[in-house]
Parts: C-alpha cells; structure tokens; sequence
C-alpha cells in the first residue's frame, strides 16, 4: 500500500498542523515509453524544466489524458499526475543514472510542442515508439509533445540506495522525509 507523505513545511516535523501549508511527495521515473535517452531525458528537463506524464506522451494515451479518460495500461500513473498539486515535490529518478532532481510542481497540466525532443517511429503504423530523444533516430518521427507540468529545480543530487523504483508513487513516512527536508 502507498501511503501519503507530508511533511510541515515551516517546522519540518511530520504532524500536521492547520495553520502551516504541508506538501506531498511523490516519485516519478522520467522514461517515456521505456525508450527514452535519459541522460537526452535529463538535459530536456533541467533545460524545460517541466516533468512529463506517464502515459501521457503518444497518441491516444495523450489523447485519453486530455479527455479525463484514465488509460488502463497505466496502473493509475496517469492519475497521480492530473491529481498533483501546485507545491507538491516530486523526486525524479532516471533509468540507470545516479543522478536525481527534487524539483516543486509550478503548474496545472498542460500540452505543447517541444521542438528539440523528438519520438521516433519504425513505421508509420507503429503505436510505440523505439526511440525518444533529442536526435531525429527514423524518418517516421514526431515532435514530442507531451502533457506536462512546469517545475521548479529545487536539488540535483546523487541518487540514494534506498530510492524507490516504481514508476509514479507516493513516498512513504520515514527516513526519506528527513534525507528530503535536509536538501531543499
């Protein structure tokens, strides 16, 4: 079971307090598709910065997204995503890198096109892509236009033995919180 975590943002202490804002924490894996180039994954991020959504990158999944339709593949990560918060914080972690951002949601979901990222195709009839990345890899390729949400850097840090590894989660009550709180 996924419990939330909220931690007070004036006191740090884990109690909840009415008259202090709280914030939850989640951790979201950036890997579109399983094929994305994380370290192309990184920089487009740190650059934007915004984070994706899960399962809201490519056709009708995107589509699905932007008509409140929860795509069933996506054991509820889509969800998650359209239920942030402005303020909350998420840990992004990469696929085989050791690096990780803490960064704060800023925005609402939204959807544009991003010109320097790109989803490459093997054919036009191809539902999933084989590549994601800042370089055109087929000739059946699109712009990645992706739902999104803006951020704000808040660290950028080596990533910890105990980090989780699903995809979209909330972080659960103990050790993390502190090891969070102390980098932010």
């Amino acid at each position: 079971m996924i419990s939330q975590a909220q931690l007070n943002l004036k006191s740090g202490t884990m109690e909840e307090k009415k008259d202090q804002p709280t914030m939850t924490m989640y951790a979201i894996r950036q890997n579109p598709c399983r094929v994305t180039d994380q370290d192309d994954m990184l920089e487009f991020i740190v650059k934007n910065k915004v984070i994706s959504c899960p399962y809201g990158h490519i056709g009708r999944y995107r589509e699905n997204f932007l008509r409140n339709i929860q795509n069933l593949d996506s054991g509820g990560q889509d969800e998650y995503f359209r239920k942030l918060n402005i303020g909350d914080i998420i840990l992004v972690q990469f696929k085989q890198l050791r690096e990780v951002l803490i960064v704060r949601v800023e925005s609402n979901c939204k959807t544009k096109v991003f010109p320097d990222f790109f989803i490459n195709y093997e054919s036009p009839e191809a539902e999933f892509p084989f590549n994601i990345s800042k370089e055109v890899k087929s000739e059946y390729f699109e712009e990645f236009s992706p739902v999104y949400r803006d951020i704000s850097i808040l660290a950028r840090l080596q990533k910890p033995n105990w980090w989780v590894k699903n995809s979209l989660s909330k972080i659960s009550l103990d050790t993390r919180i502190e090891w969070i709180r102390n980098r932010i």
